[in-house]
């Protein structure tokens, strides 16, 4: 195994068996080695093929489109600086393991519901729905969540913009810029930004920039408000939730507009905000099944307001008028299907007790 010959050679059966097993260690070893440094040159060649590719469609489109001078320098720096690299990405997503598809609607229900639901509940109002109608908060795990990453340097958003998602940081590091100011606020693992969004019309008041490759989870607001609205007590919850937090926002617009932040800063007004929606929520559908059948009765089998033919009837249509948060025709609903399973937990109980 040297340049140059030897004078070292196998003298007998053993060593000769020896040195055929080394001889075909090495030349196994060696192949692999070659073939693992020929698989990693083509990689690259084909990497640095693909950059110089995208560099060229990026002059041509700058030329093409009569980009200015200097706008175009600041793009091609800017890929230059951060080396190409769109299709980066910080973790593996759902989307891009192909037999996740294949699975039974069961299985990636509880899935996206491990993946998804420790991040949700982290929030007051979201542990609340939960806490409160498990199968919303599950809903929303897999139809209105989803994960996004953010590469080293680019924006999430812009101030002016409209905001459509709530979004939480899971892994990596943003930095918040308010419109109008140089200084950076430091974004932390587990901050819910844009979490307005849910609760009024929201336009963002800053930029976010990934200072690292992040890791986001984002509740699309137009979605979430239609899953929550579609059961009523999550719906009253949500809106006395959403009612507080508009409060606050009028407010900090009158006295100091230029506090406004896309980050959720003031956690223990959050928890407050959770806190009264809960109270308001349960005091509302504190009543007994004789009150429940007096609304019950207010309604015609189309969810109209029937007419009243008494007193008790009278001040039991003013008791649930003055709800305010709950629509007529979800309200007929509700206090049916709650009159409806009452009954039937009662006769089932009576049964079997006989």
């Amino acid at each position: 195994f040297t340049p140059a010959s030897m004078e070292v050679v196998p003298c007998n059966s053993y060593e000769r068996i020896y040195t055929v097993g080394v001889l075909l260690f090495a030349c196994i070893l060696f192949s692999s080695l070659l073939s693992s440094i020929t698989t990693s040159m083509m990689n690259l060649r084909k990497q640095s093929s693909e950059k110089r590719r995208q560099m060229g469609f990026v002059r041509r489109y700058i030329t093409d489109k009569h980009v200015t001078l200097d706008l175009g320098n600041r793009i091609s720096g800017f890929l230059r600086q951060h080396n190409y690299n769109v299709n980066q990405r910080s973790s593996l997503h759902e989307d891009q393991i192909m037999a996740f598809r294949i699975l039974p609607e069961s299985l990636r229900t509880q899935l996206r519901c491990e993946v998804f639901l420790p991040r949700l509940i982290n929030h007051p109002m979201f542990r609340l729905l939960h806490d409160t109608d498990e199968s919303v908060v599950i809903n929303l795990c897999t139809t209105v969540t989803s994960e996004e990453d953010l590469n080293t340097g680019l924006e999430k958003f812009a101030g002016g913009t409209r905001a459509e998602f709530m979004y939480v940081l899971i892994r990596g590091s943003l930095n918040y810029f308010r419109q109008g100011e140089e200084e950076a606020v430091k974004v932390g693992l587990g901050t819910h930004i844009c979490e307005p969004a849910l609760w009024v019309a929201w336009e963002h008041k800053g930029r976010l920039v990934a200072t690292g490759l992040s890791e986001l989870v984002g509740v699309r607001a137009n979605e979430f408000a239609t899953i929550v609205s579609s059961r009523i007590g999550t719906w009253a919850m949500c809106r006395c939730y959403a009612v507080w937090y508009h409060q606050w926002v009028r407010t900090v617009e009158t006295d100091l507009p230029e506090s406004l932040s896309d980050l959720t800063e003031c956690w223990a007004m959050v928890e407050d905000f959770a806190r009264h929606a809960g109270e308001t929520f349960h005091q509302s559908i504190d009543c007994t099944l004789e009150e429940i059948e007096d609304m019950a009765n207010l309604f015609d089998t189309e969810g109209r307001p029937a007419p009243a033919r008494d007193s008790r009837r009278s001040s039991t249509l003013a008791s649930a008028a003055s709800l305010g948060f709950l629509e007529m025709s979800m309200l007929s609903r509700w206090v049916r299907s709650t009159v409806s399973s009452i009954r039937e937990r009662t006769s089932t109980h009576s049964g079997a007790q006989a």
